[in-house]
């Protein structure tokens, strides 16, 4: 298992918390549909882009076999 650096810690934090913010403000049913769409696409990149080094690993790991 690889180290993880303190910038790539922070950043993943940061990525997950936007993707949770997104959320959020999703399910405020104050906004209009296409709004709350973009909102959960949002929520849904921003959530990947914090697990981007795990989904990293997985896809090394799946090549090799």
């Amino acid at each position: 298992m690889r180290r993880v650096s303190a910038g790539e810690m922070i950043s993943s934090v940061v990525f997950g918390g936007a993707g949770l913010f997104f959320l959020i403000a999703a399910a405020d049913p104050g906004r209009g549909l296409i709004e709350r769409a973009v909102l959960v696409l949002c929520a849904l990149g921003t959530g990947l882009a914090a697990i981007r080094f795990q989904i990293a690993d997985l896809w090394r790991r799946w090549q090799r076999r």
